[in-house]
């Protein structure tokens, strides 16, 4: 049976990447990450963070590596769609997982921020997606294989 909280530690392991960024993510208000629970204030106290919350710190990991702001990270974070499909990916099947794409579809226009939709889509959505204009960019990522690879790491620690 999977744990319910995580150390910070934990959560680093888990998601592979080193602890300092996430505490930075945690520090940083424009993320917008906080552990679920604080046992106590201070530098030094545990944070505690929950399923939920090592999902969110993955997908932030996710798009700083490729390449996204921590604004951008946490808008994306905060939309209602983004955080249904992190809870709704713990009843994926790996074939459903493997055909799940995180698109972020930018304008290029000179006014800041610029305008952002982010979409779950299956890859042939998301390649209508990319020929249907010339004035965006595009950030796609394979969420569900890496929602997939995540979930069975967390579904095997603790036993």
């Amino acid at each position: 049976m999977p744990r319910d909280f995580f150390q910070t530690s934990d959560v680093a392991r888990l998601i592979g990447m080193p602890e300092r960024r996430l505490i930075k993510f945690v520090e940083s208000p424009g993320y917008g990450i906080k552990p679920s629970l604080r046992v106590k204030a201070g530098k030094g106290a545990p944070r505690l963070y929950s399923q939920k919350d090592v999902l969110s710190i993955a997908l932030a990991w996710w798009l700083f590596q490729s390449g996204f702001r921590s604004q951008v990270i946490g808008r994306v974070l905060r939309l209602p769609a983004v955080v249904k499909t992190l809870l709704a990916s713990s009843e994926w099947n790996a074939e459903t997982a493997s055909h799940r794409y995180l698109i972020v579809k930018r304008e290029m226009a000179a006014e800041e921020p610029p305008n952002q939709e982010v979409s779950v889509v299956e890859l042939e959505e998301a390649f209508a997606a990319v020929k249907s204009t010339e004035r965006h960019g595009f950030q796609i990522l394979p969420i569900g294989s890496l929602l997939s690879l995540l979930w069975s790491k967390l579904r095997t620690t603790g036993e």
